[in-house]
């Protein structure tokens, strides 16, 4: 029996192919052709089985419903919610470190200071301080113009202004200008004074009060105090118990010792019911610091580490009035002191400052 490609026996040439019953192997003609086909081009099944396979092996994909979607919103809103506070907080502690080192290197300005000067003084009086006691001891000894006219060249020959202070022409020298820019005495988020019916850094001396209530660092030049406004006396004999003017030889602890600080500090102080005991006139409230913590304030001692300190309105100061004698604390009224640190360096001797013609010590 002779086979034609494509067509069955004995088919005549232009006719339909014809395929008989079975073919060689058993299986029909048909399969035969098919089977070929899926071998000469490497298939071993048909077509439609092999999309039907595709097509059963392919995933289903869907969309979120309404509910899921309102579940992952919540679970990524409580974890900001979580998440936020500590991101703040942690925000805070870098700028309150921000803040520390800037004291840290006010101190060392004043170690530096220390060196070179022949009285050995770490905390010295400003150059034009003979004749304008506004504001002496406490921001005059380094930091920027301020906007205020008595920390201001404006002002004239009796100006705290930035040319005039010790710590900027020990660091500048001859180019020390008004426009001269000291960074390190500005605290990132000084706010200025707080406002109570306690002693505020701006009482006696604003004429610029608005820039107290902003920013320290405007009004004055620097966030930073020193040695103000305890002091003991009026007119020209003023008597100083703590950092100010005074031979570091006679400090009886420099490790405790405050010689800077922000100023809130000393509002914090003078609003405690410690200084209310030893006569002063306030009403106990707990000052907010500039760090988003109740009480807590930066400081450098004058052994130049810096010290984060706690004052509240009460029984975080020592207890000046029933704990020393007034036999032998005789200024103890001007006294401020608590646990690692001390604003007066009593029972050494007060020092008067260099105001008016005094001789300086």
């Amino acid at each position: 029996m002779i086979w034609s490609r494509g067509r069955g026996p004995g088919v005549a040439p232009g006719c339909g192919p014809e395929f008989p019953p079975t073919a060689p192997g058993g299986v029909s003609a048909q399969e035969n052709v098919n089977g070929g086909l899926n071998q000469n081009y490497g298939f071993g099944r048909s077509w439609s089985k092999e999309l039907a396979e595709m097509n059963r092996r392919k995933p289903h994909s869907r969309a979120f419903t309404l509910i899921e979607l309102l579940v992952v919103i919540s679970i990524i809103a409580l974890l900001i919610s979580i998440l936020l506070p500590s991101l703040t907080a942690a925000r805070q502690e870098g700028i309150r470190v921000k803040c520390l080192a800037n004291l840290k290197t006010l101190g060392e300005h004043g170690g530096n200071y220390l060196s070179q000067d022949l009285k050995g003084v770490i905390h010295p009086q400003s150059r034009s301080g003979e004749t304008n006691w506004i504001g002496l001891g406490g921001w005059d000894f380094g930091g920027n113009e301020g906007s205020d006219k008595y920390f201001n060249e404006s002002f004239g020959g009796e100006s705290l202004g930035c040319a005039t202070r010790p710590f900027n022409i020990a660091s500048v020298g001859q180019s020390l200008t008004r426009d001269s820019v000291f960074k390190e005495y500005i605290c990132p988020t000084d706010s200025g004074e707080v406002l109570s019916n306690n002693w505020q850094p701006s009482d006696g001396i604003a004429e610029d009060l608005d820039a107290y209530r902003q920013q320290m660092a405007k009004a004055t030049g620097s966030s930073y105090l020193g040695d103000y406004p305890l002091q003991i006396g009026a007119g020209n004999r003023r008597l100083r118990l703590g950092s100010f003017m005074r031979p570091h030889s006679r400090f009886p602890s420099t490790a405790e010792t405050l010689l800077f600080y922000e100023t809130r500090m000393m509002q914090a102080i003078l609003s405690t019911e410690e200084m209310q005991d030893l006569g002063w006139s306030v009403t106990p409230i707990s000052v907010p610091g500039w760090h988003a913590k109740l009480g807590e304030f930066n400081s450098v001692m004058a052994d130049g580490h810096g010290q984060r300190i706690r004052i509240l309105e009460r029984g975080t100061m020592f207890d000046i009035q029933g704990s020393f004698p007034a036999s032998q604390y005789p200024y103890k009224a001007w006294m401020a002191r608590g646990p690692g640190w001390r604003f007066d360096c009593m029972p050494d001797e007060p020092v008067q400052e260099c105001f008016q013609g005094n001789p300086c010590p």
